[in-house]
């Protein structure tokens, strides 16, 4: 019998085949809705093999909509939820009161809402242990408690929407802010009736039921939380490379965005687009400088009405089981939530990055690094906090020790980064220097970076000078060792999935 434990308030069921689910069903009753039931199977079938299910739980995020919405409907709605934890080992029966022995194999957990429409609710699985697309997430740790263990499970928060509360804008806004007020101790953590309640500028009529949010309504909203957002609209980019590039860089930088879609049936759509897939196949033109961004294949986005880690490809074709029925081409718009005092955009980041390569006194073409001629470049620009480069670089082993260069000098609070490497480096994860930018500076700025490491040569600037001339501002430090180093990868979590390692 796959049920282990069929006692109230704890039970659990032990997975071994695809119809050991229905039980979980059956014991979730009426709260977990048969199409969320094949969601969750699409997700963690081959993955899973044991299933707690933990009754009368109680949810800050339903209990929020309950209050607020649900408690004044005529109809009779629970105040309390269900939540399903999900593990990779089969506990056997004698073990199920321990699920800290086990919290090596914990998954993460699903909360269940009785919502009637749509019963998922929060929910957090680790994208190493499901069934999504292999490619690069943003990914935070997050805990579950049960039986008095904690449990810590690292991934991207998820919440179906329920259609009265939460629509799709919504649900990728909760997505997004759950995972800042989880990882930055700035953010307060804020429930879905509360995001409702934070646009009355462009407000156009009651808040709630919802019919949706437009995108100058996602924006204010961000602004209300305490962000500077930006917003991207297709059609005003002079090319679609630019548009592109850009989705792709802030995502590369572990900054969560909000995603339009304009669907074939002229309805519109939001997802929180989460991370990206990359083809390293793919072979980039010889005659000019390569973007990382030119190996993507798709982007990986939370879809409220899909299960998690979905993948949005650049055209159809892509071979996988977990993708979307729209591609890249059905993306309107997107906007970046952005901390305050990043005040230096993608686009002004890209401009000055080809301004200092180009450059006759500090390009590359000027100063001939060895190993790194322009016409076999590959840059990978991304955005990361200070703190976090100095930690990661420190550790790692860079030549000539910069590392310890790196974590003694004086940087803004967040920084962009072109990491620079080859052609054959790039997809082995490796680079041979890098341009080292001020986020807060201005983008009539041509020359605010901070450093430029070249493998032979690095070069700091000045940023305290207010001489106009780059000679005087600049000194040099000759580096003897030119070997390649570990890019940075402290932004995005790496997915390679093998469900025989799970068993």
């Amino acid at each position: 019998m796959p049920v282990v434990r069929d006692n109230k308030p704890i039970q659990l069921v032990r997975i071994d085949d695809a119809s050991d689910w229905d039980e979980v069903k059956t014991l979730a009753g009426d709260f977990l809705l048969p199409h969320d039931l094949d969601g969750l199977k699409q997700l963690l079938d081959g993955f899973v093999r044991s299933v707690y299910i933990e009754h009368d739980y109680v949810d800050a995020d339903y209990r929020d909509t309950y209050s607020h919405f649900y408690s004044k409907k005529f109809a009779r709605y629970p105040d309390r939820a269900i939540c399903l934890l999900f593990f990779s080992d089969p506990i056997p029966a004698d073990d199920w009161s321990e699920p800290a022995k086990f919290s090596n194999a914990f998954i993460g957990y699903s909360v269940v809402k009785p919502n009637r429409v749509v019963s998922i609710g929060r929910t957090l699985i680790d994208p190493r242990r499901a069934n999504v697309p292999p490619g690069f997430v943003i990914a935070t740790k997050f805990v579950a408690n049960l039986l008095g263990a904690e449990l810590a499970v690292e991934g991207f928060p998820y919440m179906g929407q329920d259609t009265d509360v939460t629509i799709c804008a919504h649900s990728a806004l909760w997505s997004c802010l759950r995972h800042f007020s989880q990882r930055y101790p700035e953010y307060p953590e804020i429930h879905p009736y509360e995001i409702t309640q934070l646009t009355m500028d462009f407000s156009r009529g009651r808040l709630v039921p919802s019919r949706g949010l437009t995108m100058e309504q996602v924006t204010e909203i961000l602004t209300r939380y305490g962000f500077h957002p930006r917003f991207y609209d297709k059609p005003d980019l002079n090319r679609q490379v630019d548009f592109e590039r850009l989705l792709y860089t802030y995502i590369e930088s572990g900054i969560p965005v909000i995603v339009s879609l304009k669907l074939v049936d002229g309805s519109g759509h939001a997802i929180a687009g989460i991370g990206h897939s990359s083809d390293f196949t793919i072979t980039l033109p010889s005659d000019r400088i390569g973007w990382s961004y030119e190996y993507s294949n798709g982007l990986i986005v939370n879809d409220d009405n899909l299960p998690p880690y979905r993948l949005v490809p650049k055209k159809f074709g892509i071979s996988t089981n977990a993708g979307t029925d729209y591609t890249f081409g059905d993306i309107k718009g997107f906007i970046v939530p952005l901390y305050e005092k990043i005040y230096l955009a993608a686009e002004d980041a890209f401009s000055m990055v080809e301004t200092i390569l180009s450059d006759e006194q500090i390009g590359l073409s000027t100063l001939r690094s060895p190993g790194l001629l322009p016409d076999d470049l590959v840059i990978r620009l991304f955005l990361t906090s200070s703190r976090s480069w100095k930690r990661n670089r420190r550790r790692s082993q860079m030549p000539n020790d910069l590392g310890l260069l790196y974590s003694a000098m004086p940087m803004p609070k967040f920084i962009w980064v072109a990491e620079l490497s080859t052609r054959a480096l790039y997809p082995e994860g490796k680079v041979l220097g890098e341009i080292v930018i001020d986020a807060t500076a201005s983008f009539l700025d041509d020359f605010a970076f901070l450093s430029i490491h070249y493998p032979h040569l690095l070069i700091l600037n000045d940023r305290d000078s207010l001489s106009g001339s780059l000679a005087s501002r600049i000194s040099s430090i000759d580096l003897s060792e030119h070997s390649a180093y570990r890019l940075y990868t402290n932004n995005l979590q790496e997915i390679e999935c093998d469900k025989e390692d799970n068993h």
